[in-house]
């Protein structure tokens, strides 16, 4: 049986909420729309979840052991979430930049990584880089971005 995860996601707000209409208002939707897949959920397994009184929702004992797991699993996605969004926005991972021209004639690029321990340098020499350059790389390797650029790279040919 394949769960349908949009219901998995409104059933996990109900529970944390313990109520229908806070729940819709979490999800931006109805308290009607919450109801009905609700419902649908009960539906597809096959058991009622929540015994519904007047301040809200309890779960029941089904409901609290597919609540441990439906927690679980959006846990997962929320970290899964945040490490993508890190990486896409450049918050973690790597830059490959291409060497300067010439090497660094002031000196200014050295100790730069020196004060970024979170960034490495090839050691290869000066770390300045021509502006407009650099370019996205998934590999491991080494790579630092100077800022602000060495004058001796800027300056160009």
């Amino acid at each position: 049986m394949e769960l349908n995860w949009e219901l998995c996601r409104i059933f996990y707000q109900v529970a944390r909420c313990r109520n229908f209409s806070r729940a819709a208002a979490m999800l931006f939707t109805s308290q009607p729309a919450v109801s009905r897949s609700m419902a649908a959920l009960e539906r597809e397994l096959g058991c009622r979840l929540f015994i519904r009184n007047r301040r809200g929702v309890e779960l029941t004992p089904e409901g609290r052991m597919f609540y441990a797991h439906v927690e679980a699993g959006c846990e997962q996605f929320r970290r899964g979430r945040e490490e993508l969004e890190q990486a896409v926005g450049l918050q973690s991972g790597s830059i490959a930049l291409g060497p300067a021209r010439r090497p660094c004639a002031t000196g200014c690029c050295r100790g730069w990584t020196a004060s970024m321990p979170c960034i490495r340098g090839c050691g290869s020499g000066c770390s300045a880089v021509r502006p407009g350059r650099p370019s996205m790389n998934s590999s491991p390797g080494p790579s630092i971005l100077p800022w602000p650029p060495c004058p001796a790279a800027v300056s160009g040919p």
